[in-house]
Order: structure tokens, then C-alpha cells, then sequence
């Protein structure tokens, strides 16, 4: 729970909030979502009896496949395909909360005032550096930050700095891209693209 609370909604919202409203990237996590609220109904519904049997209620895909959750069974999860292993996300959330606990000692400092503030360098091992190089461009999205750059080095480091972007007022990211656009001034490019354009496209964050 704390994985899916603490970090899991919190690296979505900005596909939630920012991304196109038909785009696939939202809706592939709307549907995540979905998959685990259902399968969270029925697992909390001997503790939390009547706000799971709500919940259940009020949900017509649930409520089509039994008359209540105590007549239900658990369904096991569909095999799906990733290009990361669990072992992978394991060491993710490693560096991730690392890099969490120096983002909150500059916070303290008065650096920063928060993640989104904060453009950060990581100096990685090969087996960690090959493994976050993924990602791409959409780092700073899963590290919740407005830049992230890596490099290949003997021993792991994080370098927490002040972005001296300008913030976008719709994403709250800092990117040098504000200010460039005529129309939307105020607006990263991500952000025009995403009301303007075609969309922006995202793989893992």
C-alpha cells in the first residue's frame, strides 16, 4: 500500500492531469487503476466489509459480474509483458528513494521548495546506469523532478540543484521552453503539444 500510494499514484498524476484526455498513455494508467481497485475491493472486503460492498455497488463493471462482493471469487492477473524484470523495479525504487532523501535534505536546507524545483545528477554504476539509460527522457517524470541527467561513474552519487528554468503553469515542471511559444507564453512545449498537438508519447513514466 505504501508502494501504490506513496509512490505509484504519485509518478501517474502527471499523466493524469497534463497528458491528453484520449491519449494512450492516460488511459493505460487509468486502466492499471481500475485493475487495482478491483482486485483491492475484493481483497479488503473481510476488514472493510461495507465500504468495500459499496464500492462494489456503485461500480457497474463489478456489480454486472456478482450481486455483491462476498459472492465473488479472486481473479489472478493477466500475464502481461514488460522490457523491465521485478528485479528491475526493485533497484529503481532503491535509487528512487535515495534520491528522495536528498531532494528532502535540500528541502530542509532551503535549496529548494520542491521536487519539481529540483534538476538533479546521478553518477550510476554500469548495471545501474544501463538500467535507468530506459528510460530516456521520461527519468525525470518517475524521479518527479524537472530534469535528470545521468552519467557512468565507480560509485553511486546524487547531486541535487536549483532549476533556473521558468515553471510551466499547467505542469508545474521547470523547463527552458517557457516563454519560447507566441500563444501559450506561460506553457512548456510538453504542455502545448499536449493542448495544440499531437500528444505527447511516453513508454514507462
Amino acid at each position: 500500500m505504501n508502494q501504490l500510494g506513496g509512490i505509484y499514484l504519485d509518478v501517474i498524476k502527471d499523466r493524469q492531469y497534463t497528458t491528453q484526455q484520449d491519449s494512450e498513455i492516460r488511459r493505460s494508467a487509468q486502466t492499471a487503476i481500475k485493475v487495482i481497485v478491483d482486485h483491492l475491493v475484493v481483497l479488503i472486503s473481510p476488514i472493510l466489509s461495507f465500504t468495500a460492498e459499496e464500492i462494489w455497488q456503485t461500480s457497474a463493471s463489478l456489480s454486472d459480474k456478482a450481486q455483491s462482493v462476498f459472492l465473488t471469487s479472486f481473479e489472478e492477473l493477466e500475464e502481461f509483458s514488460s522490457d523491465l524484470s521485478p528485479e528491475n523495479w526493485s533497484r529503481l525504487l532503491l535509487i528512487k528513494e535515495d534520491i528522495n532523501h536528498a531532494i528532502e535534505e535540500s528541502r530542509s536546507a532551503g535549496d529548494i521548495k520542491g521536487s519539481l524545483d529540483s534538476s538533479i545528477s546521478l553518477i550510476l554504476e554500469i548495471d545501474d546506469f544501463q538500467l535507468l539509460e530506459k528510460f530516456s527522457s521520461e527519468l525525470h517524470f518517475f524521479f518527479i523532478v524537472s530534469d535528470c541527467q545521468i552519467a557512468q561513474g565507480n560509485k553511486f552519487s546524487v547531486s541535487i540543484n536549483k532549476s533556473s528554468a521558468e515553471k510551466c503553469t499547467r505542469c508545474w515542471h521547470r523547463n527552458n521552453s517557457v516563454g519560447r511559444s507566441n500563444k501559450h507564453p506561460e506553457l512548456c512545449d510538453r504542455c502545448e503539444l499536449n493542448l495544440d498537438g499531437a500528444g505527447e508519447d511516453r513508454k514507462f513514466a
